[in-house]
């Protein structure tokens, strides 16, 4: 069996959906994180007293 073979047995290529799904994913647990950051730091800024501003950039 030649080397290219043996190497794509090996390691499997993901599909075209396998790889969209895979971006969609990560897109999902990046927006999860920036929004529970917001949420946060808007929080804290009512502990403070400060007013928190509509769009909080992170």
């Amino acid at each position: 069996m030649s080397e290219g073979a043996a190497r794509s047995l090996s390691t499997p290529v993901p599909t075209e959906a396998e790889s969209l799904l895979s971006v969609l994913e990560r897109n999902r647990r990046v927006f999860v994180w920036k929004t529970l950051w917001q949420d946060a730091v808007a929080r804290s800024r009512k502990i403070v007293g400060e007013e928190a501003p509509d769009d909080v950039r992170v």
